[in-house]
């Protein structure tokens, strides 16, 4: 839903591509304390390198992100590059699953009864870590659940979960008039194998 409005959030899009064509897109929301979206958008992707880029297969390469100022129906939109003294290349060299095969991660948040926990797509994982019945290894699932952690705690630094800062929100969005938000509580990885459908056959 373009032009929503939701007080001092920050959409921000961490670009990746698969291979030499593909592109891999995780979107999150920041309920941010920051003066600016450029600096939101900033801690992000500097948490995503910190964190969770090496996880990834070396067929992905991270691009930067792009990101909206969510505080006017339009907003300020802008570009950022990684940083280039953090990890931009995925560190694991074992062969992947497909494009179009995704970890899906699903958001928690609390108190929000009726509301949307919201999900993200993470890209695809080594082949070995999924069994014949599209399974992750629950392992796997659990180094994936422990980077994810430090990655929300990470964005949310200056504040600490529960505070009026949030860091990672859920956004409900709403045609006219404020957005609400709920605070993500924690991001799980779910042990079933995901697709994409976006990212397959281009």
């Amino acid at each position: 839903m373009p032009g929503y409005v939701s007080d001092n959030v920050t959409e921000v899009a961490i670009e990746g591509r698969w291979g030499l064509t593909r592109q891999i897109v995780t979107v999150v929301h920041v309920k941010r304390v920051e003066a600016s979206p450029v600096a939101s958008a900033r801690d992000v992707l500097n948490n995503w390198q910190d964190h969770l880029v090496t996880k990834f297969v070396n067929n992905y390469t991270l691009t930067g992100a792009r990101y909206i100022d969510r505080n006017t129906a339009e907003g300020v939109t802008g570009w950022i590059g990684p940083d280039p003294a953090k990890p931009t290349v995925g560190a694991d060299a074992t062969p992947s699953l497909p494009p179009g095969m995704s970890l899906l991660v699903k958001k928690t948040i609390t108190g929000q009864i009726g509301r949307r926990a919201g999900r993200m797509y993470l890209p695809p994982p080594p082949e070995g870590v999924v069994d014949e019945d599209g399974k992750v290894l629950a392992g796997v699932v659990t180094d994936y659940n422990a980077l994810l952690a430090l990655f929300l705690a990470g964005t949310d630094e200056q504040n600490g979960i529960g505070s009026p800062g949030m860091g990672l929100i859920v956004v409900h969005k709403k045609s006219f008039g404020q957005s609400p938000v709920s605070e993500v509580q924690s991001l799980l990885v779910d042990p079933l194998l995901s697709t994409q459908r976006r990212r397959m056959g281009r």
